[in-house]
């Protein structure tokens, strides 16, 4: 999954030529490794022991991301909806900048309300990576793996994002963006996989998946395993981010339709640790017991932080539900995981 070499000198040339040669295509796509052995539980989600003439990918403006402008081309209102939803979502809830069209940059809205509310560049093309997955992730939390496969001109783009992923300096960024670009970065990493081994049914059932197969992050060869275990669990110590790493799998929480970002890694940590947990909370007819998902079980000392599993859930959730899981009488077990693959 290494993506070929390119000259970081030549970007501007390359995405205009590039995005210029990508809007339609999408709509054409449009609506259209070696892995962990089968039964054992890969570390994303539990602790480990060891055409298409006129295609265009939508460059779609996050924060205060610099880019070359891009000319717009036709495209799909389904796909330029899309789009547009993943850019006002990536601006945070607390955003002031308006969400951009299908094919317009940074450069192209308002960089003074940006500087002034962020107060500082992105320090990656994180806007690569919201292009993707603005039109590619579905609004259930799944993934248009073979329709992304079959776009080479898309597929670009991501690899374009990896590439930066790979050689990235994150040491001196704020905690935020730290934290924003190793999530996304997990995130874009798992999708690539699947897509070099595809077909795929469940990552599960390949081998090394999360183990083996290694990648480049920030100037180093890690495993997906490393980059969770190591990085985001242990620098950042903050259970939320369990809710936000995609493990590209139907018992996964939802991966999202946009990047995240210094600006709105708060608000998403939080709105998605509520949905998944409201979502998944399974109360039984007697109100003896709940189950809750095997996130819990398996990475429990990650919530002691917050007073524990049940208190965790129960500082989660609203009204009654919240008060149903913080009385200890109600006793908690853990689902099975749904292992298939989050194909749509």
């Amino acid at each position: 999954m290494r993506p070929q070499d390119r000259s970081r000198t030549t970007n501007s040339f390359l995405f205009t030529c590039m995005y210029a040669a990508l809007l339609v295509g999408v709509a054409a796509c449009g609506s259209s490794q070696t892995r962990s052995d089968e039964g054992e539980v890969a570390d994303c989600c539990a602790p480990s022991d060891e055409s298409a003439q006129t295609q265009t990918a939508p460059v779609v403006a996050v924060e205060n991301e610099v880019s070359e402008p891009v000319a717009e081309a036709p495209e799909s209102q389904a796909v330029a909806e899309r789009a547009a939803e993943g850019a006002q979502r990536a601006q945070g809830e607390s955003g002031t900048v308006a969400a951009t069209t299908v094919g317009a940059t940074v450069a192209d809205i308002d960089t003074g309300a940006v500087a002034t509310a962020v107060g500082a560049v992105v320090p990656y093309p994180v806007e690569l990576w919201n292009s993707i997955v603005s039109v590619y992730a579905t609004e259930d939390g799944g993934f248009r793996y073979d329709a992304l496969r079959q776009a080479e001109a898309h597929l670009a783009v991501l690899d374009e994002f990896i590439e930066a992923v790979g050689e990235a300096t994150p040491d001196a960024w704020s905690r935020e963006q730290q934290l924003a670009f190793y999530i996304n970065a997990y995130n874009a990493l798992t999708i690539r996989s699947v897509l070099e081994l595809w077909p795929v049914t469940s990552v599960l059932s390949e081998r090394g998946f999360f183990d083996r197969r290694t990648h480049t992050i920030a100037g180093e060869e890690m495993t997906l395993n490393d980059l969770e275990n190591d990085i985001i669990r242990a620098r950042f110590n903050d259970p939320r981010i369990h809710f936000v790493v995609n493990c590209a799998s139907v018992g996964c929480p939802w991966l999202q339709n946009y990047a995240f970002t210094a600006r709105n890694i708060e608000n998403a940590l939080d709105r998605h640790t509520r949905e998944y947990v409201a979502r998944t909370l399974v109360q039984q007819a007697d109100r003896s017991r709940m189950e809750v998902s095997s996130i819990f079980d398996w990475f429990e000392s990650d919530f002691e932080v917050a007073g524990g599993v049940r208190a965790f859930i129960a500082n989660h959730l609203e009204g009654d539900a919240g008060e149903y899981v913080s009385d200890e009488s109600n006793r908690i077990r853990f689902f099975s995981y749904d292992w298939d693959l989050n194909d749509r």
